[in-house]
């Protein structure tokens, strides 16, 4: 749901992300949710489908700690870009990281290309089209390190611990 831009009446998307997870329930596939200002209104209609819910990731985390520390206990987990490296605007979440608010067990990371680029190294950066500077997987690996770093972890041990946490959710394994 994405109640900052609007291009649905608040009404429609809370029914159509119903619908969905109901859906979602119903076929046992992941649900990948977009929160864009409209916690509330996720978090009342997934409660209404406790119990039976498949697996669930808050994609492109941007929110506060309350949420995040709700998101987690309700055992979903939380997807985290290139965001998450930006000076300013990724403070809160790095805190987030920093205080265990979003335990690595229940992280995931995400590149949501072509958006969320990370802060770039002023002389390029290895595989990315510099003249564009739009997001690609090849970021990655900054973002891990960001998580690492904030975590007081190594970076083997983010890429190791997500990448299990891809296989719970996708039941893909490698």
């Amino acid at each position: 749901m994405d109640l900052n831009r609007m291009l649905s009446t608040e009404q429609e998307q809370k029914d159509a992300f119903c619908a969905q997870v109901e859906l979602a329930c119903k076929v046992g596939k992941p649900l990948f949710i977009h929160d864009r200002e409209a916690h509330t209104h996720i978090t009342e209609c997934l409660d209404l489908f406790k119990g039976r819910l498949p697996p669930v990731v808050i994609h492109c985390f941007t929110g506060t700690p309350a949420e995040a520390k709700r998101y987690v206990q309700d055992g979903y987990y939380i997807g985290l870009t290139g965001f998450v490296c930006k000076d300013e605007r990724g403070v809160a979440v790095r805190q987030m990281l920093k205080d265990r608010v979003i335990p690595l067990s229940r992280l995931l990371l995400e590149t949501d290309a072509p958006f969320m680029t990370p802060p770039l190294p002023s002389g390029g950066y290895k595989g990315l089209n510099m003249r564009t500077r739009t997001n690609e997987p090849c970021t990655l690996p900054l973002v891990a390190q960001t998580v690492a770093d904030m975590c007081g972890v190594s970076v083997e041990e983010v890429c190791s611990i997500t990448t299990a946490n891809v296989g719970a959710v996708f039941k893909v394994y490698v």
